[in-house]
C-alpha cells in the first residue's frame, strides 16, 4: 500500500496570499521505521505523520503527480509508480538504508 498526503499552507507575499503545497507520498510498510546510511537519516517514524495520508491507488498517484509541483516521495513501490507519471533521473535519488527517496521543489 501507498500513502499521500497534500500539506497546504497560506502565506503572505506583500499583500497576496498564496498557497504553498507539498505532496508527501511513502509506502505504508515504512511509516515509523528509521533508515540511515553514513551520514543520512531517513526518519519515518519522527516524520510520521508528513507522509501517513490515505491510501491511493497507482491511477490517483499519477494525477496528484502532474497536479503538484513540490514533491516528496518514499520507498521502492513509490518511486515505481511515480516513474510513470514523471521522469524521474536515476541518479537524482538518494537511496537512505536501502530505500530511495527524492524530492522535487519549485518555489
Amino acid at each position: 500500500m501507498i500513502k499521500a498526503k497534500l500539506h497546504k499552507k497560506i502565506s503572505y507575499e506583500g499583500s497576496s496570499q498564496v498557497e504553498k503545497r507539498i505532496l508527501a507520498i511513502c509506502d505504508s510498510d515504512l511509516l515509523g521505521k528509521v533508515f540511515e546510511e553514513g551520514d543520512l537519516v531517513l526518519d519515518l517514524q519522527k516524520y510520521r505523520s508528513f507522509y501517513e495520508g490515505k491510501s491511493v491507488t497507482e491511477k490517483e498517484i499519477q494525477k496528484l503527480l502532474l497536479e503538484e509541483r513540490n514533491i516528496n516521495l518514499v520507498g521502492k513501490k513509490t518511486l515505481k509508480v511515480a516513474t510513470k507519471a514523471l521522469k524521474i533521473d536515476p541518479k537524482n535519488v538518494k537511496n537512505i538504508g536501502g530505500v530511495p527517496h527524492i524530492q522535487f521543489y519549485y518555489v
